[in-house]
């Protein structure tokens, strides 16, 4: 073997003994997402991905599991070290509120990502209003298809009832108002068959079954209220504009809330792990952008911000590193 050679081998020796010495070793760990196929599992398998690239082996996977609602619990609890949710239940969660009968004080976020965006579609026959705080204000009788009891947007949609001063969703009973409970494609049917009036559903933009049901049947999509924004602003939602034209029919923008989704962990989770973590997502945004339509405009130096509850020092250091918090 001639010099060059040797020298060509020896350059790739040490760069491969470079590389392994950067790589940290850590036990195995888990990120609780949503139901299998679904997009957050998608999302969590990319986050796993870019961030094996820092660990030897690849200790990190994503696993299904039951969503926003239950995830905060199972992190909490010690079954898998990270998790994603929203930031009202970590929020909820920390200080045991409802839907929670205990606290779970030992939760910290890692990054903020983008945000799962709560579309109320509706007749504007029936609805008779461009928002639906008026619907509420004006006591409009309506029949609503919302997701079931214990999935995260029926939650969400509890939320919106609370901000305004109800004290749960069957309280608009009182004035005619009817619901039907159904998953995203039951709640479809329904619309599309005339059965309800409108339809609730939280999901990423574009949401290929809002465009299935605008489709299917004219309807509009209500902006949520000024007053109602502001409001559930307080209870950790962030206004969101859907642009015209995003959705069949939709003449103008609408006015919503969305909510990030949070990636999170335990306070007690290795920092130097965190750290590691937080700089692949936040290196790995333009990988992001080609793995689910919801981070098109995924900004990473907006990752600090939103998360509901405190960040882990791991996360936070990496924070100040790039001057995003002081």
């Amino acid at each position: 073997m001639n010099i060059r050679k040797i020298a060509a081998v020896l350059g790739m020796t040490a760069l491969l003994g470079a590389s392994a010495l950067a790589a940290k070793k850590i036990d195995n760990v888990q990120i609780i997402t949503g139901g299998a196929g679904g997009g957050w599992e998608v999302i969590g398998a990319a986050i796993a991905s870019k961030a094996n690239e820092r660990f030897e082996g690849f200790p990190v996977t994503a696993i299904p599991g039951p969503g926003s609602v239950a995830n905060p619990m199972i992190v909490s609890s010690g079954e898998t070290a990270f998790g994603i949710s929203y930031p009202n239940f970590l929020v909820c969660a920390r200080d045991g509120l409802f839907p929670y009968d205990k606290a779970a004080d030992n939760l910290a976020t890692i990054a903020s990502m983008p945000a799962t965006v709560l579309h109320i579609f509706a007749d504007p026959d029936k609805a008779k209003e461009s928002t639906f705080e008026a619907v509420l204000d004006k006591k409009i009788p309506i029949h609503l298809a919302l997701p079931p009891q214990g999935a995260g947007s029926h939650m969400i949609f509890h939320n919106v009832m609370t901000a305004y001063g109800l004290k749960q969703i069957e309280d608009m009973k009182a004035w005619g108002c009817d619901f039907y409970y159904a998953n995203v494609s039951g709640i479809n049917e329904a619309w599309r068959n005339r059965m309800v009036d409108g339809g609730v559903s939280t999901l990423n933009i574009p949401g290929t079954a809002v465009e299935e049901a605008l489709s299917s049947r004219a309807g509009v999509i209500l902006s949520m209220g000024d007053g109602l924004i502001a409001r559930l602003g307080e209870a950790g939602f962030s206004p969101y504009t859907i642009p015209a034209g995003t959705y069949t029919g939709q003449k103008e923008d609408v006015h919503t809330v969305g909510l990030p989704m949070i990636l999170f962990t335990r306070k007690d989770v290795d920092e130097d792990t965190v750290y590691e973590i937080t700089k692949s997502i936040y290196e790995n945004a333009e990988f992001l952008k080609t793995v689910h339509s919801s981070f098109k405009t995924f900004d990473p130096n907006t990752m600090c911000q939103g998360t509901g509850i405190a960040l882990h020092p791991g996360a936070e250091k990496f924070y100040r590193e790039k001057g995003l918090i002081k």
